[in-house]
């Protein structure tokens, strides 16, 4: 398992230096002068730019620029925002844990809705809990998560009254106010994941049904209950895993869309806070993090699966 690890590690290493050369090469795809863009709109002279360009490293060779951007990162310097002029990296740290509250209850919601719905459709298959289990996801991979953003807060907030469509409480400050401010964002952020979900689980239970083992352990004697949790839906999860896996991307991109539309002051808003400002720093050093976190991310999902499937060798 160890010798696992560290080959997977290993791996990693090309993989993480093609993400700081993408990173890096916003800055070259930006239009105009990235040096008038640190300084803003302020009007400066030609031996300003030339200093500021002077500092920042930007009248050096692009793979130059590129080495001493990449030992900063190393040492935790992101460099300074252009509108706040705080460290980047405390800038991100401050936001980040936001964009987590929102984004593990969004995941929650996916994971507990598209597993049970899968697994109730597929034990029922052919049934009113099926047929629904099936339109919800077809529902859930079709909308967009901003039109179901206005549709929640249309029924929830302006009609019914019942939940804020705006703001943000911490769940370590006020749980019941967390859960209040986070039901609307985190459900238009998970349901199209939920719907996935669920469709990859019915499929995957369906296959499972089918197996020898679980004829037999029913014909044991065994509950119902105890062949659905035990035996099918242990083995039903390995590619479900995989999907659950890959899932987190699609939400911590959502969540863009979802904080600027819900007010949520976590990264996602901040990156459009910034691009609008162009904040170049800022929005590098956002990419860079949500890029390192889909990699490790996908990094746990492959040691995952091969902690819950005995036949993948360690090799």
């Amino acid at each position: 398992m160890q010798r696992y690890i560290l080959r997977r590690l290993l791996q990693l290493v090309p993989v993480l230096l093609l993400v700081t050369v993408a990173t890096f090469a916003l800055i070259l795809l930006l239009p105009g002068d990235p040096a008038q863009a640190y300084l803003g709109e302020t009007t400066v002279s030609e031996t300003e730019l030339e200093q500021v360009r002077h500092e920042l490293g930007l009248d050096r060779a692009i793979p130059v620029q590129y080495g001493l951007w990449l030992w900063r990162i190393l040492q935790g310097d992101f460099g300074r925002s252009i509108y706040s002029n705080e460290p980047v990296l405390s800038t991100i740290a401050r936001r980040l844990p936001v964009t987590l509250q929102l984004g593990v209850a969004a995941y929650a919601i996916a994971v507990a809705i598209g597993l049970t719905a899968g697994v109730v459709s597929a034990v029922r298959r052919n049934s009113m809990a099926d047929v629904g289990a099936t339109v919800f996801s077809m529902l859930g991979v079709a909308i967009p998560n901003y039109w179901l953003g206005i549709l929640l807060i249309f029924a929830f907030t302006l009609a019914l009254r019942w939940l804020p469509a705006s703001g943000f409480v911490s769940v370590f400050e006020d749980p019941m106010g967390a859960l209040r401010h986070m039901a609307l964002p985190a459900f238009a952020l998970g349901t199209s994941a939920a719907a996935v979900n669920m469709r990859q689980t019915r499929s995957a239970v369906l296959e499972v049904l089918a197996q020898d083992y679980v004829v037999t352990a029913r014909a044991k004697g065994l509950r119902e209950r105890r062949v659905i949790w035990v035996h099918v839906l242990k083995n039903a999860l390995l590619p479900v895993v995989t999907v659950m896996g890959l899932q987190i991307s699609h939400l911590i991109s959502g969540t863009v869309i979802v904080e600027t539309m819900f007010a949520i002051p976590g990264m996602g808003r901040l990156t459009v806070f910034s691009i609008f400002q162009r904040d170049f720093l800022v929005v590098q050093g956002v990419v860079l993090m949500v890029a390192l976190s889909v990699v490790l991310t996908n990094l746990v999902t492959d040691l995952l699966y091969a902690v819950l499937d005995p036949r993948i060798k360690y090799t």
